[in-house]
């Protein structure tokens, strides 16, 4: 096999910066960076082809940009991927697998993982039984404890991350990690500031008037718990919270079931918080609570009220809907609606009572298929 002489990674390192970046080709040869040298990329490509590989000695590295290869993997049993330092072992089938070596910190909640992370994508990415030898060089610790190493991987290209621990072995520079089910981004962090860790699951699901919310971590770190957030009239309510498991590398569920819940779209977010008090939100999900029968009237709130209070009103088909309000000598004192309702809609109406005297008021509703009256309490 060519292989490509040192003199060209020196000429390469010492070239200037470019503006764009530029993608370079190693396509049947081995590029040997050794004697100290250091190849930096500038943010540029270097992709290796069918037969290139990369060969770092005597203390060279590449860095500066990103690295690329892409493979046939059949039960890999060991196998560094161009060179790459990502060390594959699965007896699965990967099929066509891309690594990509990049060389800049993974960054979340003030922690920062070293200056190294893999791209792993193979065709076949379940279910795999697999083990990775993550290799990393010194000159990466980003001031982070080498004894402390452990591996984490990101779903969602570096924005949360989840702990999944590994063996550090500072001699030959790697952590080792078996029983991987599924790659994507993978980074090494230190066990005294990790990484955030990501929800391996957060959904909601309709139950009658109330939403089941299901969330599961794979792992956490000083983690307090978790308060349950719900969108009404465009701010968020707290509806409980959970405690949460500390710290711990084994995966953990939590269910919490909401109040009744009026029918429409809701749409919900966790806000885990840890022991230190730093905080982050959940993706949002969402969940639609159906219409039970013809239609459904909140209680009026507040109830008692002072000034001010409101009521919400579903109905399953369009209709004409009026909603008056009267005293308790039967006199009508208010019109909040005199016309058609849509279906399927949150529809909310106010009453002011202001200038009225304290006491009670009936509110009452009635549509072209229902009816139905709730009782109010006016104080001063």
């Amino acid at each position: 096999m060519n292989r490509l002489l040192l003199l060209l990674a020196l000429a390469w390192a010492a070239a200037p910066a470019r503006s764009q970046t530029a993608v370079t080709t190693v396509s049947s040869a081995t590029l040997v960076v050794g004697g100290g040298a250091v190849l930096d990329l500038n943010g540029g490509t270097l992709t290796f082809g069918a037969d290139g590989t990369l060969n770092e000695t005597g203390g060279g590295r590449v860095t500066g940009g990103l690295l690329t290869a892409t493979r046939t993997l059949s039960a890999p049993s060991a196998v560094n991927v161009a060179g790459l330092g990502a060390v594959l072992t699965s007896s699965a089938d990967l099929g066509l697998t891309t690594v990509i070596r990049g060389h800049m910190a993974q960054t979340g909640s003030g922690s920062e993982s070293i200056a190294r992370y893999y791209d792993i994508a193979p065709s076949t990415n379940s279910g795999l039984d697999a083990t990775l030898a993550f290799t990393y060089d010194e000159t990466e610790l980003n001031g982070l404890d080498e004894e402390l190493l452990e591996l984490y991987r990101s779903a969602d290209g570096g924005a949360t991350w989840m702990r999944q621990g590994g063996s550090v072995d500072p001699s030959a520079n790697t952590i080792t990690l078996s029983g991987i089910d599924t790659f994507s981004r993978w980074t090494a962090g230190s066990t005294d500031a990790p990484l955030p860790v990501e929800l391996a699951r957060f959904d909601a699901v309709a139950d009658g008037s109330s939403a089941l919310l299901n969330w599961e971590t794979a792992g956490e770190t000083g983690n307090a718990g978790f308060d349950v957030e719900h969108e009404q009239a465009d701010a968020w309510q707290r509806l409980g919270f959970l405690e949460g498991r500390g710290t711990t590398l084994q995966p953990a569920a939590y269910r919490f079931r909401t109040p009744d819940l009026t029918p429409g779209i809701h749409r919900f977010r966790l806000r885990q918080v840890d022991y230190d008090g730093t905080f982050a939100y959940s993706p949002l999900v969402e969940v639609t609570i159906a219409l039970q029968g013809t239609h459904q009237l909140s209680p009026a709130h507040p109830n008692p009220f002072a000034s001010r209070t409101s009521f919400t009103l579903v109905v399953q088909a369009t209709q004409h809907v009026t909603a008056e309000v009267y005293d308790a000598l039967g006199r009508r004192v208010a019109i909040l609606n005199d016309e058609p309702v849509q279906a399927d809609q949150v529809h909310r109406f106010t009453f002011d009572g202001t200038g009225l005297p304290a006491g009670t008021y009936l509110l009452h509703v009635r549509g072209g298929l229902f009816q139905q009256t709730h009782r109010m309490v006016l104080t001063k």
